[in-house]
């Protein structure tokens, strides 16, 4: 039922806001509903889009807006032509959760979307680790 799934997603938002936590969000089909109950709930914590699948348009979009996308293996069966370089990586985390793929498979794919080296990809990955979720790893 869409109105209790809008129901529990704003009880996760405020807990989210409570504890001062990131949101970390699967939308597939809902982003527009999701984007506008954030903004009314004027959500101040870092949001990322997780197992982000939809287009460099739309990235660009959520980027802009200050959230983040994380990005899983599929990346690995882009072709080598897709060119997401102009996007900033301050913005972006990487995923296995929906894959056997390694990760090293995974920063490499990666670092050929953004066209950055995969050592400059992971440096800067991690470093954005750090402060999004507040951890030393």
């Amino acid at each position: 039922d869409w109105h209790l799934q809008e129901e529990v997603f704003v009880a996760q938002v405020d807990w989210a806001l409570q504890v001062n936590k990131p949101l970390i969000l699967h939308c597939v089909k809902a982003l527009e509903d999701t984007l506008r109950l954030l903004r009314e709930k004027q959500v101040s914590v870092p949001v990322i889009f997780h197992g982000f699948r939809q287009s460099k348009e739309m990235a660009t979009q959520l980027l802009g807006s200050g959230y983040y996308i994380s990005l899983g293996a599929y990346i690995t069966r882009w072709p080598a032509t897709t060119d997401w370089s102009d996007l900033p990586l301050t913005g972006i985390f990487l995923e296995t959760d929906d894959s056997d793929e390694h990760m090293a498979a995974i920063y490499t794919a990666a670092a050929r979307l953004f066209r950055k080296p995969v050592d400059e990809l992971i440096l800067t990955l991690h470093q954005q680790a750090e402060k999004v979720f507040r951890i030393k790893i």
